[in-house]
């Protein structure tokens, strides 16, 4: 044991020292030490994501924000120079760059809210109709007409949720498909053991599978076709992971029969 404890505090002080990919190998463990290792892994993997988080806004907010900011000070020495129509356009132009940064603020906002565990967006948790939701969510979003399937006689008939952190997981995911979507996008619900699956599918571009992992990274624009002419910050899918996460749900990313993406939600069924 007293190797065993030597070994963790080790760990601990390389974690201490900066060096947050540091772990300790469980199976070299025995109880009660395990327990403790268990648990020093966990916080270092959390800690590790959260530093990693704040590096990647550090670098990619300022290169977010410098674009829009220089549209609108060009705008403003053009309107400065011109009258009448040309005028107004350009005041319309700059109204749009300010929204930009206005949308970017707000997303930043909601990530870094999501990244705390008690964060104001808990609310009351609530019984829904899994299908009768995920229809409103794509109302909502304007996908009255994509296709709505639940595929199987579900033994669950509802969910328990808080309805906020939920909505934030399947808009943006929609808002994702609608995005990218060429002409289809499908939502489909099924029941495997003890979970829910929730299917969300477009008929883009698609994700290569070397790059699966890297979309749901704050920021993260993949090159080539999915990203082409495509408005976004690439935080959508970073939000809806993180407030997955707080639910105890999990989010992944494959390939579609649609050809495109197909973006999968497991929930665990109610006790």
């Amino acid at each position: 044991m007293d190797r065993q404890i030597r070994q963790l505090t080790k760990a601990q002080g390389l974690f201490g020292s900066g060096e947050l990919n540091t772990r300790v190998k469980l199976e070299q463990y025995s109880s009660p030490i395990k327990e403790l290792a268990t648990g020093f892994n966990g916080m270092s993997e959390e800690i590790e994501r959260r530093v990693r988080q704040t590096h990647i806004f550090t670098q990619a907010i300022p290169h977010e924000v410098r674009t829009p900011l220089s549209r609108i000070q060009l705008a403003t020495d053009l309107a400065r120079r011109t009258e009448g129509e040309m005028q107004a356009e350009l005041h319309d132009d700059i109204e749009r760059y300010v929204d930009v940064v206005t949308d970017l603020t707000s997303d930043i906002v909601m990530l870094s809210r999501l990244s705390l565990k008690n964060h104001s967006l808990q609310d009351s948790i609530e019984t829904i109709e899994l299908p009768l939701w995920c229809k409103s969510r794509m109302n909502y979003r304007g996908l009255e007409q994509a296709k709505l399937t639940v595929e199987n006689d579900l033994d669950y008939q509802s969910i328990h949720l808080q309805p906020t952190l939920g909505n934030l997981v399947l808009d943006n995911l929609l808002q994702n498909a609608k995005r990218y979507g060429e002409f289809s996008v499908e939502v489909t619900i099924r029941s495997v053991e003890h979970f829910w699956i929730v299917d969300i599918e477009d008929d883009g571009p698609g994700i290569p599978e070397e790059k699966r992992e890297e979309v749901f990274i704050p920021f993260s624009r993949l090159d080539g076709s999915r990203n082409a002419d495509v408005k976004g910050f690439g935080l959508g899918l970073a939000i809806a992971t993180s407030a997955a996460r707080q639910l105890g749900w999990e989010l992944s990313v494959g390939e579609s029969h649609l050809g495109g993406a197909r973006f999968t939600v497991l929930i665990p069924a109610n006790d």
